[in-house]
């Protein structure tokens, strides 16, 4: 089952970090600088983007967006006991961030 993130750090993070992106939608007269980025990153990781009004994203998301979205992956969970192996593997210190009720992914992307 597929969801929506959206936000500039949401949607790149989410990118970046391996996660399936289904497609992306983007606002039409955002920042050049950010649109490169973006076109980029979806040329890159072979994902369809959209370019439409804000009120699209608007009525997708009920929340404040940065004028862009995706659809994503369902989050595959791990044990912490994995994350630990994966890090004696490569000979790294682990690092574990437990949070709860996090409600904004805003916030959630500030801690990440």
């Amino acid at each position: 089952m597929a969801e929506k993130i959206y936000g500039k750090n949401a949607v790149l993070e989410g990118m970046k970090s391996g996660r399936t992106i289904h497609k992306v939608w983007l606002a039409q007269g955002m920042d050049r600088a950010f649109v490169s980025k973006v076109t980029a990153l979806c040329k890159e990781k072979r994902v369809p983007i959209t370019f439409v009004d804000r009120s699209v994203l608007d009525n997708m998301t009920k929340e404040h967006h940065q004028g862009i979205a995706a659809e994503v992956s369902e989050f595959t969970y791990v044990e912490v006991e994995d994350i630990l192996a994966v890090a004696a593997d490569k000979g790294e210190a682990p690092l574990v961030l437990v949070l709860s009720e996090v409600e904004d992914p805003h916030n959630l992307g500030a801690l990440i």
